[in-house]
Order: structure tokens, then C-alpha cells, then sequence
């Protein structure tokens, strides 16, 4: 009989059902079911040393679950086998080689937390910032290696790299974020970091945007050096940054809200509309008119997909209730051009039909148009694996009726 470490190893890489301390009830409400999941997961990883025959979910339980047990695996792991010379070669491993993303960023965490005092870690760490193929966990090494590894000169240097070489716009801006706190130190005067902002060419600009708003926010020209910045610089990056320490920094100054709602519309880069629609809605500029406005807009219109993907996400989480998002994802989930017909299948950078399919059928499963749409899509989607998606998001609906 396996060991509760060798069951959660064996789980991990192979397992396509998840440990649970109890079964929910299928009439519970999905919110709930969440919510006890997440409040048991550590006590049941850290349950499963002595227990010697854990019992299993059904394969229907919710991907969100799934996600926090794995999650949960890993952690306790790392926590109650830190002393073990197994487990940080076979967390190095996780990090490296498994192939579900969020498995990959918690055991580059444990890394960090258990293992900070081995020389290698921080080599390898730097590796994972710059090697894996997911943003996230690239992001989650940055900022390890800023919390753990700041004193070293190859955190600093691997900053600089990654603000200028990362594939991904998110991640540059983590980079900026994390060597801004470099430059707070170097460079204490509001003209040093002004005149390394002006800086055409140099590498640090994005990184001195967060640095000047965190030690001078309250200077007469900060905010006007800002704007100017996020409206009329060249580099889509600086824009995106600005904009973002403009939010932050400055979410009750009269112009904020019309200014991201303009960037959200009208900025020739993608990623900046995206950065700025996430800003509307992550901040009080959510109950503007306008924002809901905007969203749709954005969700038919925009000609970058992952700005209609992230429109998906924020209309599902925070307008939800309003009585035409239903219609609007329901007419993506039908018409959208992503993804093509010969598009991978990728768990987490979803596409849009891909997107809107899973909001609708995880927050309007009651509602009789869901099933409608589910099947049509099983029968009519241009894309072979989305066809088998809708097929199995409407049997797990007619399971529960």
C-alpha cells in the first residue's frame, strides 16, 4: 500500500481523479462547493500521510478543484518532506516537466520558500523565468527570486533581460514592477528618474515609471509626466506601464477613468487595451456607464483575441447579473474567428468560443439556452477539439438535471 507521499506523487503525474475528504452534494451550490474544497485542501494533503485508502471525487468534480488539490499536493509535499533528499529533485522535476501549468508555479514556489538556501536554486529559478512557456509561471519565478534572491547581482541583471526580452507583455511589466525597487535605491532624486524615463534608449524606462510614482506620486508633474507617457510614447510596453501605475496610484483623480476608457478603445497595441480594460474593472471605474459600454464593445469588436478573451472574464465576474452579457457571450461562442479550425487545444490560454463556452456553461448551466448553444456546438464548431468540449459541458449539465 502506497505511502501518503508516494500517493500524492503518483496523483500528480498520472492521476485523473482527485483525492477529497468528503463527497459534495450535487445539489449544493457550485460557490460552496469551491469554498469547501479550498478551506480543506491543506488539511487533506496533510491528512493523507496516515491515511492509508483516501477517497476519490467523481471525474465530473469542478476543474477549479481539481486545480486547488493539485495545488494543495504540491505544497504539502514540499512542507512535510522538505528534510527529504528526494523532494526537491522531484520539485525541480514538477517545475520543469509536468505538463499542467499550475502544478509547474507552486512547486516553483515551494522551491523558493523551502530550498532558498541551496546555491542551485537560484540558477534554477532563473532558468524558469526565462524557459518555461507559460507567463504565469515566468512571473511567479521573477517575483520569487525578487523576494528571495534580491541581494544577488544575477536577480538584478535577469530583471533587466526579462524587460526587454520577454516574449510576454505581462511578464516585462512584472520585471519592470520588481526592478523598480532597484532603482529606488540607486537613484533618489525625482530628476534621475525623470531623465531615465526620457531616456529613448535605455532599458530601465518602464522600471522608472513605477519607481517615480512610488517615491514622488505626490510631486505637481508626476502625474501629467504619466499621462503624457501612457497616451504618446512610442513603446507599447511604457504606455501599458504608465497606465497601470496611472490606476494605482491615481484612481480617484478626476481624468483616470476617461483616460483608460480611451486607451481601452483606441491604442494601437493590444496589449495595452488589455491592460487597460483590466483596469476598469479591477478598480471602483467598474460602476462608470461607460465601462459596461466599452466592455461589450471590446468583446465583438476588438481585433486582438485576447483582449475579446479578457472581456469574457471580466463581464462574467463582475456584470454577470446583467441580463444582456448572457446574449453577448452566447453570440461570441457562435461567430468569434477564434479559434481556427486547425488550433491547438491549450488549457489555459483559451481561445474566445473556447472562453465563452466555459462562462457559459459554469454560470448559466440552469438557464435553457445553455444546452441549446452546447449542442449546436457539438454538432456545428469549425474546431475538432471544441466540438468535444461542448460535447462533454453538455453532458455534465444533463448528468445534474
Amino acid at each position: 500500500m502506497m505511502c501518503g507521499k508516494q500517493r500524492c506523487r503518483s496523483w500528480l503525474e498520472g492521476g485523473r481523479t482527485i483525492p477529497a475528504p468528503c463527497r459534495c452534494s450535487k445539489t449544493a451550490p457550485r460557490r460552496m462547493k469551491t469554498m469547501m474544497c479550498g478551506k480543506q485542501r491543506q488539511e487533506l494533503a496533510r491528512g493523507w500521510k496516515d491515511d492509508p485508502a483516501p477517497r476519490r471525487c467523481s471525474k465530473t468534480a469542478p476543474r477549479r478543484m481539481k486545480t486547488m488539490m493539485r495545488q494543495a499536493a504540491v505544497q504539502e509535499l514540499a512542507r512535510g518532506w522538505k528534510d527529504d533528499p528526494g523532494t526537491l529533485p522531484w520539485l525541480k522535476d514538477c517545475a520543469v516537466s509536468n505538463q499542467i501549468m499550475d502544478a509547474r508555479y507552486v512547486a516553483v514556489r515551494a522551491i523558493s520558500r523551502y530550498f532558498y538556501y541551496d546555491k542551485k536554486v537560484l540558477d534554477f529559478l532563473i532558468g524558469c523565468s526565462i524557459n518555461d512557456f507559460h507567463r504565469h509561471v515566468r512571473e511567479i519565478a521573477i517575483e520569487e527570486l525578487t523576494k528571495n534572491f534580491s541581494d544577488c547581482p544575477e536577480t538584478r541583471q535577469l530583471l533587466i533581460d526579462r524587460v526587454v526580452n520577454d516574449p510576454h507583455p505581462y511578464v516585462r511589466q512584472k520585471a519592470s514592477q520588481s526592478l523598480a525597487e532597484y532603482l529606488i535605491s540607486e537613484l533618489q532624486t525625482f530628476a534621475d528618474l525623470e531623465r531615465l524615463i526620457k531616456d529613448q534608449s535605455n532599458d530601465f524606462r518602464c522600471s522608472a515609471i513605477w519607481a517615480i510614482a512610488i517615491n514622488f506620486r505626490d510631486e505637481d508633474t508626476t502625474l501629467s509626466l504619466l499621462r503624457e507617457l501612457a497616451v504618446n510614447d512610442l513603446n507599447s510596453d511604457v504606455r501599458r506601464n504608465a497606465l497601470q501605475v496611472i490606476a494605482k496610484f491615481y484612481p480617484r483623480h478626476e481624468n483616470t477613468v476617461s483616460l483608460l476608457q480611451s486607451c481601452a478603445t483606441s491604442d494601437s497595441d493590444g496589449s495595452v487595451r488589455d491592460g487597460a480594460i483590466w483596469s476598469l474593472a479591477d478598480n471602483q471605474f467598474r460602476e462608470d456607464a461607460q465601462t459596461l459600454f466599452i466592455l461589450f464593445d471590446r468583446l465583438v469588436n476588438d481585433a486582438d483575441e485576447n483582449v475579446r478573451n479578457s472581456s469574457i472574464h471580466i463581464l462574467t465576474k463582475h456584470y454577470r447579473n446583467n441580463e444582456s452579457v448572457l446574449q453577448k457571450l452566447i453570440e461570441r461562442a457562435v461567430n468569434d474567428d477564434s479559434p481556427s479550425f486547425d488550433a491547438m487545444d491549450y488549457d489555459y490560454d483559451m481561445t474566445v468560443r473556447d472562453a465563452a463556452l466555459r462562462a457559459i456553461a459554469d454560470h448559466w448551466e440552469d438557464d435553457p439556452k445553455t444546452l441549446l448553444l452546447l449542442r449546436s456546438r457539438e454538432l456545428q464548431d469549425p474546431t475538432p477539439w471544441l466540438r468535444e468540449k461542448a460535447k462533454r459541458l453538455a453532458d455534465k449539465i444533463e448528468s445534474k438535471a
